[in-house]
């Protein structure tokens, strides 16, 4: 699995194969771009509770795992939805030895003898 554009041969990625994930989509809102959902969004933001830190109204929801914000671009006069999951198990753990692992060799060259 993986793209041999970005495979550059490094051997530890091919012992323990190539890890890509992605844990977020960010997307324009289906429905409150419309004529309709535009007003279904103006009603929405006045009876919910929002994102008091957020720059525009936002509003923010967490379902089985997933964690759903739909704000105001105003900017761009769009409503827009994002939508993030944990990271998986197996990618977190790759990270967490990847960064031991660096830490591990940046110590042993801080405790190298110098020549």
């Amino acid at each position: 699995m993986g793209d041999t554009r970005y495979d550059h041969k490094d051997e530890h990625f091919h012992k323990r194969g190539l890890f890509l994930c992605s844990n977020q989509v960010v997307l324009e809102h289906p429905h409150y771009n419309t004529r309709e959902g535009r007003k279904d969004w103006e009603a929405r933001i006045e009876n919910e509770t929002l994102d008091k830190f957020a720059p525009t109204p936002t509003i923010m929801s967490i379902q089985e795992g997933a964690t759903t914000r739909t704000w105001y671009d105003a900017e761009n006069d769009l409503v827009k939805v994002k939508v993030f999951i944990p990271l998986p198990e197996k990618f977190a753990s790759f990270l967490k030895y990847e960064l031991n692992k660096v830490a591990h060799d940046a110590k042993s060259k801080i405790e190298a003898p110098s020549s």
